[in-house]
């Protein structure tokens, strides 16, 4: 459903049809909030269907500068999943490496921290504001980060505009604007619909860790797991 049949919708549900109490501007406000609700609670149980990867034209990929710590996020990132770093002498995708979250609370801001292996001393990252910082500063240039990360929603302007969830929640998003309507108007049915809404929606959402694949994993019985190990992984003691 595009921006002018998520108006229709609304308006058929709010019966707003003919009144004319609620002008479109105003009902595309109230459009764009039911997207933001709806998308949020999406987002809040980690649905991987809106990630992408940080690049240098969205600002999620970036280099180090020595002596600096903190570094813009893409202005439009809405939720942090995952950052990786790669030195600077590759151009190997497959050379990024997952960075860990340091706790910055930590009383140990020793420039080893978060800690050392090898002599080479591994990044952490943290989040402040709209910023990450890393940990320990960096003193050499031009390692990569990368950033993976859900974006914020775009708001619904033209009326051939699209929402940026699946269409199975578009009728979702029309009850909550004609919802709106409602409250506006008095109506105290609106109490009443909120509360279908909301349950709605929570089934819907429900569906995404139904559909979520979890990794798959070997699983050995105590009777001959030994056995298969020692066949199959002879290293492996």
């Amino acid at each position: 459903m595009n921006l002018s049949d998520l108006r229709t919708a609304a308006r058929q549900r709010a019966d707003e049809e003919a009144t004319g109490f609620i002008s479109n501007s105003e009902l595309n406000g109230y459009i764009n909030q039911g997207q933001k609700h709806c998308y949020a609670q999406m987002v809040q149980r980690f649905e991987m269907y809106f990630v992408i990867p940080g690049t240098v034209s969205n600002g999620g990929q970036f280099t180090t500068v020595s002596g600096q710590q903190l570094y813009a996020m893409p202005s439009g990132y809405h939720k942090l999943i995952r950052v990786e770093m790669r030195a600077a002498s590759s151009n190997d995708d497959r050379d990024f490496y997952r960075l860990d979250k340091v706790n910055i609370a930590n009383y140990d801001f020793s420039a080893r921290y978060p800690y050392q292996s090898q002599g080479s001393f591994e990044y952490g990252y943290f989040l402040a504001g709209n910023k990450i910082g890393l940990r320990p500063i960096p003193q050499d240039t031009s390692n990569t980060i990368r950033v993976w990360y859900v974006p914020t929603t775009t708001l619904l302007a033209d009326d051939a505009d699209i929402p940026e969830i699946p269409e199975m929640y578009h009728e979702l998003i029309a009850e909550y604007a004609a919802i709106k309507c409602l409250s506006k108007s008095g109506e105290g049915i609106y109490q009443e619909k909120w509360a279908e809404f909301t349950l709605e929606l929570k089934n819907l959402v429900d569906t995404i860790e139904t559909r979520d694949q979890k990794a798959e994993s070997m699983v050995f019985s105590n009777d001959d797991g030994g056995d298969f190990l020692e066949s199959h992984f002879p290293w492996a003691d």
